[in-house]
């Protein structure tokens, strides 16, 4: 699924309201990865960083290998090139 709209208008807010609802329905915190691309803890970041993605989150939740993970990327329009990495990305998650 993709959100799309204009600055300011609630998209993140959107996110967490989906998040809270898939804990609400059972899931696990650890089963939701929201990554948001202006944090500036992980900038620069470039497309082939997203292979680190699914490293690093199994290292630190194996338990949850072969389960449905799901993935909230935040203002992913600040990685050039985004579209290529997410299509490989569903993959492994």
């Amino acid at each position: 699924m993709s959100i799309i709209g204009t600055r300011r208008c609630g998209k993140t807010y959107y996110f967490y309201d989906v998040m809270k609802k898939l804990i609400q329905q059972g899931k696990e915190k650890n089963e939701l990865l929201y990554v948001n691309f202006e944090d500036e803890r992980i900038l620069p970041f470039d497309v082939k960083d997203f292979d680190s993605l699914p490293e690093a989150y199994f290292e630190l939740f194996p338990e949850n290998k072969g389960k449905t993970v799901y993935l909230f990327l935040d203002e992913i329009q600040n990685v050039r090139n985004w579209e290529i990495a997410v299509r490989n990305l569903t993959s492994p998650f």
